[in-house]
């Protein structure tokens, strides 16, 4: 599916059906970057990570890197 965008830095966005850090992990590896919702119910997601993120109020974002 993502053959003709391999190493050439494309983003592929993708909604929470796609989404998971396998994925991102993935895509990451054959230089395709990868946006998505990710479900925190997700095998490999990193709770503790972001339960270290101080957010204020409800909706804040926060952004992680593979």
């Amino acid at each position: 599916m993502v053959e003709e965008y391999k190493g050439k830095g494309r983003v592929l966005l993708g909604d929470s059906a796609f989404s998971s850090t396998c994925t991102a992990a993935e895509l990451a590896k054959v230089g395709v970057y990868y946006i998505g919702p990710v479900k925190t119910a997700t095998k490999n997601f990193p709770k503790a990570r972001l339960q270290s993120v101080p957010m204020s109020k409800r909706g804040d974002t926060y952004t992680l890197r593979t």
